[in-house]
C-alpha cells in the first residue's frame, strides 16, 4: 500500500511507503526523495509529537540505494507487524499529505471514527492514531536548509496496492528468514539448492533465485 508520483522519476518525485513488508517481516512505513530534492527530518521536532523510531531507515529522506541512503521513516513500534499479525487486526490504514508534511494513521475496527466512516475525514482529530510522522515544514522551519521547499517535495501522486513477487530485497531476506518455516527450495533450472542472487530477474542466473524459483515453471 504505497503512493508514487506518476511522473515515473523515481525519486524524485516521492514516495510513500505505508504499508511494505517481504516474506515472514514486519512491515515499514517510509518516505523517499531523490534528484535535486533533499529533506532531512528535525529528530527534536518528531519525537516532541511521540515517541518514534526510525528502524532499517533514517532521518535522511535522500534515497540511493546504492549509497546506502534508504530513506525516512520515523514510525512507532506498533506499526511494525507481519502480515499474519495485520490479518489479526483488521482496520484501516491512513495517510494524510498536506503542505506541512505528512502522518500516516491507524484504526483498529472499533476506533474507526464517524467522520472517516461517513466519507467526512477530519484528520486534525486523529492524532491519537498517528503511527509515523514526517514534518517537513517543521523541519525546515527549525533548521532552515534542512528539508527546502517542503510543499513542493511531492509531485501529484498515485496511490498504489499490490502483492509484487521476488525483487532484491525479499531474495536477499528470503534465506535468512524462511530457512527455518520451508523446506529447501531447489533452483528452476535444476542445478540444486537455490541462492540468493540480488539482481532477481535481470540476472542471467535469475533461475538459480530462491524467489524466482516459485515464479518460473516448466516453461521458463
Amino acid at each position: 500500500f504505497w503512493m508514487n508520483s506518476g511522473s515515473g522519476h523515481w525519486p524524485d518525485g516521492g514516495e510513500l511507503d505505508i504499508l511494505e513488508y517481504v516474506n515472514f517481516g514486519d512491515s515499514r512505513i517510509s518516505f523517499h526523495t531523490g534528484g535535486s530534492k533533499h529533506c532531512k527530518l528535525e529528530p527534536a521536532v518528531i519525537q516532541d509529537c511521540d515517541d518514534f523510531e526510525t528502524g532499517r531507515v533514517s532521518y535522511n529522506c535522500y534515497t540511493d540505494y546504492e549509497a546506502g541512503l534508504n530513506g525516512c521513516g520515523p514510525a512507532k513500534a506498533s506499526s511494525r507487524r507481519t502480515g499474519e499479525e495485520w490479518a489479526q487486526s483488521p482496520g484501516v490504514l491512513a495517510a494524510e499529505w498536506n503542505a506541512a508534511g505528512i502522518k500516516v494513521f491507524y484504526f483498529s475496527e472499533p476506533e474507526i471514527p464517524a467522520d472517516l466512516l461517513n466519507d467526512q475525514p477530519r484528520p486534525d482529530a486523529w492524532n491519537a492514531n498517528i503511527i509515523a510522522y514526517f514534518p517537513f515544514a517543521a523541519s525546515q522551519q527549525v533548521l532552515p536548509g534542512l528539508c527546502p521547499a517542503p510543499a513542493t517535495l511531492l509531485e501529484p501522486q498515485s496511490i498504489v496496492l499490490n502483492i509484487a513477487l521476488c525483487g532484491s530485497w525479499a531474495s536477499e531476506d528470503f534465506l535468512q528468514t524462511c530457512s527455518e518455516r520451508i523446506p529447501e527450495v531447489a533452483a528452476a533450472d535444476g542445478s540444486g539448492r537455490c541462492l540468493t542472487i540480488p539482481a532477481g530477474i535481470d540476472s542471467h542466473l535469475a533461475k538459480k533465485d530462491c524467489c524466482m524459483s516459485f515464479v518460473y515453471d516448466q516453461y521458463g
